[in-house]
């Protein structure tokens, strides 16, 4: 393997490995344990999932980073044409979010986090500015950030809408932007968010959702705990169960407590772990969680060419937003947006499109980004 990879690229490479090998086992293994709780009947797709995904990692692993580069327009646009065809197939549950394939669910808004990071990369790649982006100079990687964020939020998916908004935009302040345009930026994203509200561009159930979160200002929490409303229950029940969960954790398959969550094996598929592994097995958790994000980062350093760096960018930006969301999430810090835990939470887009962000990563280390 490490004539294969590069003598001296294989060390870090051994890190980002382990680490990602580490949360699948963990993810799957816990997923297992939440599927017995609340009998999503899951955990063996979960497992073809991933077979699968190491296939396609492995692929994406040893494709020339020339190739991925020179098609990266015609992916991101295929990408958005796929989600504009969304919109034309049956609603399911009132939103129009996922292709159903021969039996299959495939969610296209989870695999353009991906297709964003390579557009974004492959814009850039060509355009060098002598100081620092102003507005005019982002005009089209804006375009490029808030065509797919709004197809999602008319889906509607608020939580992946804000992950492909922030993954986009995260580039763009990467790349560099002048200090008024970072000002005019962020009160272009702080102006949107009312008129979303008031144009009912975000739903009414996303509204209550955000509405119940904001009674923790005003309410004790207590009071919330006792009789949280319906919308409240399952953040609620989720930070009972980590704090029933304290140190240690109670064990394996001693934590049914959790199966009041109705979301136990997507959203909040995290208070499986802290309630049977306590606050040391969200430790480990986070622990590999960081190394890989490090490891991420690492490799966006030490890439020799623009397109590797923000890719490589990109792609770790996307777990790490994910992964804070989540938390927060189920913690309550933020309202329950819908956003899951990468390599912990069911669905097989999500997990393919971490898989394949897992072998470009690789790709980019053992070649450094040289295209």
């Amino acid at each position: 393997m490490s004539r294969f990879l590069g003598q001296e690229n294989t060390t870090a490479i051994w890190w980002g490995l382990l680490a990602f090998l580490a949360l699948n086992l963990m993810g799957l293994q816990n997923l297992q344990h939440a599927d017995n709780y609340a009998n999503c009947g899951v955990h063996e797709n979960q497992l073809i999932w991933t077979i699968l995904g190491f296939s396609i990692a492995m692929i994406a692993m040893i494709m020339d980073l020339s190739i991925i580069m020179r098609i990266a327009p015609i992916a991101y646009w295929l990408g958005i044409f796929i989600l504009v065809s969304v919109f034309a197939l049956p609603a399911h549950k009132g939103t129009h979010r996922w292709i159903y394939l021969f039996g299959l669910s495939v969610q296209p808004s989870e695999l353009m986090k991906f297709l964003l990071a390579l557009m974004m990369a492959h814009h850039f790649k060509f355009r060098k500015a002598a100081e620092r982006y102003h507005l005019r100079a982002l005009a089209l990687p804006i375009f490029y950030t808030l065509l797919p964020t709004m197809l999602v939020l008319v889906e509607p998916d608020l939580g992946t809408a804000m992950v492909i908004c922030l993954i986009g935009f995260g580039i763009i302040f990467f790349e560099g932007v002048q200090t008024r345009t970072f000002l005019a930026l962020v009160g272009f994203v702080l102006l949107v968010f009312p008129l979303a509200w008031k144009w009912g561009v975000i739903r009414t159930y996303q509204k209550d959702r955000i509405s119940s979160w904001a009674r923790q200002f005003s309410t004790p929490w207590t009071d919330i705990a006792r009789n949280p409303d319906d919308l409240d229950r399952q953040p609620v029940n989720s930070i009972k169960a980590i704090a029933i969960g304290q140190r240690a954790g109670k064990g394996r398959g001693k934590g049914r407590e959790v199966r009041y969550l109705s979301e136990l094996c997507t959203d909040f598929v995290v208070a499986a772990l802290a309630v049977e592994r306590g606050f040391q097995g969200c430790l480990i958790m986070l622990l590999l969680y960081f190394i890989y994000v490090t490891w991420g980062l690492f490799v966006a350093q030490n890439a020799t060419d623009k397109f590797g760096v923000l890719v490589a960018v990109g792609i770790t930006a996307s777990l790490a937003i994910q992964v804070i969301m989540n938390l927060f999430m189920v913690t309550r810090m933020i309202p329950v947006v819908g956003v899951t835990l990468p390599l912990f939470s069911y669905g097989g887009s999500a997990l393919i499109t971490n898989m394949i962000g897992f072998g470009v990563l690789l790709n980019i280390a053992r070649s450094r980004g040289s295209l």
